[in-house]
């Protein structure tokens, strides 16, 4: 096998006299297999875009004062609303003051009706209680309590 086989086949390179406009118009002398590196574009005429409304002066004034009222008008709320959670807020830090005081005087009152003095005033004016002289402390029952307290049963116990 010969060098000259296995080389590649290129096409001899074009002369550029063939792109050049042919004065005569004709196209023949062009090889129709290789194709121009550069193409000619024709501009086309613009296309007549969307006429623009003309806008109203009013309605454009009358929209840009709308967004800094719109804006003022969320502040506003947005401050009415935070003034109302406050004084809501220090009515129920009222409350809850007012609330414990009245439970402290509650607690005091219900630890003076429990105490020992208030008691045993109490039982010795109102329910004519004496204190004991000789205060007597149980004693574990004997035999003797405990037969004298079943014979005092009645049999149909």
């Amino acid at each position: 096998m010969s060098s000259a086989s296995t080389a590649p086949n290129y096409d001899p390179l074009p002369d550029p006299s063939d792109f050049l406009d042919d004065p005569s118009g004709s196209r023949e002398s062009v090889d129709p297999r290789i194709q121009p590196r550069f193409r000619v574009v024709e501009r086309k005429a613009a296309a007549p875009g969307r006429r623009r409304r003309r806008s109203n002066p009013l309605h454009r004034t009358l929209a840009l004062a709308a967004i800094p009222a719109l804006c003022l008008l969320v502040y506003v709320s947005f401050w009415t609303l935070a003034m109302r959670g406050g004084y809501y807020k220090n009515k129920v830090v009222t409350q809850i003051r007012a609330l414990r005081v009245e439970n402290d005087d509650l607690e005091a009152q219900k630890r003076s009706l429990q105490s020992p003095r208030r008691i045993l005033t109490r039982a010795q004016h109102e329910l004519e209680m004496r204190s004991a002289d000789r205060p007597e402390f149980s004693r574990l029952p004997t035999p003797e309590h405990v037969a004298q307290s079943e014979g005092q049963r009645s049999p149909q116990d």
